[in-house]
């Protein structure tokens, strides 16, 4: 039910959340349970739960996550920046967006890093200060 997804509530500032980057279709905002430093998850601001339900719509999102990991490369210094799309404990499209550091391999199997919700600010704070290019 699209009232009770949690992504749906963040798209509508229901529930709070750390927003990177936002458009008239998407809002990227950071994983509060990440597996590196930096994971960003890029949803559309309209509800559907497989890319079969919207193509275009989930075109114009890999676009906006690959923006997202511009800004993350350029305000994190990653190695590397990994994306996947798949289905999640959420039933909502998304995009994940991955920095990858020697010290951290976003394992889909890995637990979650400790992080704090000032240092999940800070890197909100770092990533969403790049311009769009």
């Amino acid at each position: 039910m699209v009232d009770e997804c949690i992504f749906c509530k963040i798209v509508r500032r229901e529930i709070p959340s750390l927003i990177v980057q936002e458009d008239e279709d998407s809002v990227a905002f950071l994983d509060i349970s990440p597996r590196s430093r930096g994971m960003t998850l890029v949803v559309p601001k309209q509800h559907f739960e497989t890319f079969e339900q919207n193509r275009e719509l989930a075109s114009k999102l890999f676009d906006k996550a690959m923006i997202v990991a511009e800004k993350i490369r350029k305000s994190l210094n990653p190695v590397t920046v990994f994306m996947s799309i798949m289905q999640a404990q959420v039933p909502h499209f998304s995009i994940r967006v991955y920095p990858v550091y020697k010290e951290q391999i976003p394992l889909f199997e890995n637990k979650p890093i400790e992080t704090t919700e000032e240092e999940l600010a800070d890197v909100a704070r770092r990533i969403s200060s790049v311009p769009v290019f």
